[in-house]
């Protein structure tokens, strides 16, 4: 590809993208060394083309504006004029053709290391503003598509636009690189205990009862709108993996995504940066839709607790349990099998998670369809078997996806 050869050699690095698609579909694309900075290399890539900032020499960036007239009034309001940049001499811009929307890109200076990337959004609507991109919190690049890549919803190219030219891309003014390096500031850390999880991401400090509390407000709505659905996952995305592991049990509540594929909601989790916004919307958006705590509701608290009513206090399992052999799938009929090896490759889970629903799903489908009589000779007391299973790990463990996927079968027979 032409166009490729020329970005490579004028110092870019770029990312191979199937056509029709925004982002990257390969493993490690966004490491160094999957960069493409050969020519030769480049002129063999088909389909889309991303430019992967963090590894282009000199690093490059972008301000990628999603709501104009907002990004124009959040810029002036730190002494930045939108305008002026966008109309400058040697502005450099990519064009999608949608309305409202426009990228500058820009290079950073000579001995900058690369900047991470950070998202401005509208605090009352939690939409999308504008972004300065360039590398993520580990350090890793992201990834811009560069003409003439096709849009995949317009299915129309990605055109050069402004009055610059790419091949001789302008320096980052210092105000704006200024008004970036402000807004990635550490927050003050505060006196309660964090949750610590792994990840690239930055961990929101939250407590066990505030991520129980978290669930119960999440599971109160479903995930059908897409907005909303946008919206979770970046309020999510703070919280690391274990927000990742509630976003994608909520993604598989909508009829829509278990009518698709159950399984692209993790890409889109990786495309998220963490915002303004964190989980404290998922819980002011379920009570706009009328959810109440039931941790924190009058029947609860002034009973005193679940355990009241003559209950006994719940007791630790002996120290004495054994642990199993690992599953082998092999003993598995091969139908099963197959899909067992798919579901728990494809959601990153223990295989046994998989076959223990699996199994008893088909249990409930070809159940009623045998008969067993207790006593022999006795035609009038016959009852159908069943299998009963379940599921026991940690949070973010991908339970809830594995039977939601597994138990489909059932649901459309039921």
């Amino acid at each position: 590809m032409t166009d490729a050869v020329e970005y490579v050699r004028s110092g870019l690095a770029l990312v191979p993208i199937p056509r029709g698609q925004k982002g990257p579909t390969s493993k490690g694309w966004n490491t160094p060394e999957n960069a493409i900075i050969d020519p030769k290399q480049a002129s063999s890539l088909r389909g889309n083309i991303g430019l992967a900032h963090a590894y282009c020499s000199p690093p490059t960036m972008a301000l990628d504006i999603d709501d104009l007239p907002k990004a124009r009034l959040w810029c002036g309001e730190r002494g930045i004029d939108l305008d002026a940049l966008l109309n400058a001499a040697d502005a450099v811009q990519v064009s999608s053709g949608k309305e409202r929307h426009a990228k500058l890109l820009f290079r950073l200076p000579p001995d900058a290391a690369p900047m991470q990337t950070k998202q401005i959004t509208d605090p009352e609507t939690g939409g999308v503003v504008l972004e300065f991109r360039c590398a993520s919190a580990g350090g890793l690049t992201v990834q811009d598509l560069l003409p003439p890549s096709i849009h995949p919803e317009t299915g129309k190219p990605y055109e050069w636009a402004g009055k610059g030219s790419w091949q001789d891309m302008p320096q980052i003014p210092e105000e704006l690189a200024a008004v970036w390096r402000s807004q990635l500031r550490p927050a003050v850390k505060p006196a309660y205990s964090a949750v610590v999880v792994g990840g690239d991401s930055p961990v929101a400090p939250v407590s066990p009862e505030t991520i129980r509390d978290l669930r119960s407000a999440l599971f109160s709505m479903r995930a059908d709108e897409y907005d909303l659905w946008v919206k979770v996952g970046l309020a999510l995305k703070p919280l690391g993996e274990i927000g990742r592991g509630l976003w994608l049990e909520w993604s598989l509540t909508s009829a829509k995504s278990l009518e698709g594929d159950p399984f692209h909601v993790s890409q889109k989790w990786d495309s998220f940066h963490p915002t303004d916004i964190d989980y404290r919307f998922v819980f002011a958006e379920a009570q706009r839709r009328d959810w109440l705590n039931p941790a924190k509701s009058p029947e609860i608290s002034q009973s005193g607790g679940a355990n009241d009513g003559g209950w006994a206090a719940p007791q630790p399992l002996p120290n004495s349990l054994r642990k199993v052999k690992a599953l082998d799938v092999g003993c598995l009929p091969s139908t099963i099998r197959d899909a067992v090896n798919d579901i728990a490759e494809r959601l990153s889970c223990p295989v046994d998670y998989v076959a223990t629903s699996l199994l008893v799903g088909a249990g409930a489908i070809v159940g009623n369809r045998i008969g067993v009589s207790p006593k022999q000779h006795d035609s009038t007391w016959e009852v159908y078997p069943a299998l009963w299973g379940g599921i026991v790990g940690p949070p973010g463990s991908m339970k809830t996806p594995v039977q939601n996927v597994t138990m489909k079968p059932l649901h459309h027979i039921e």
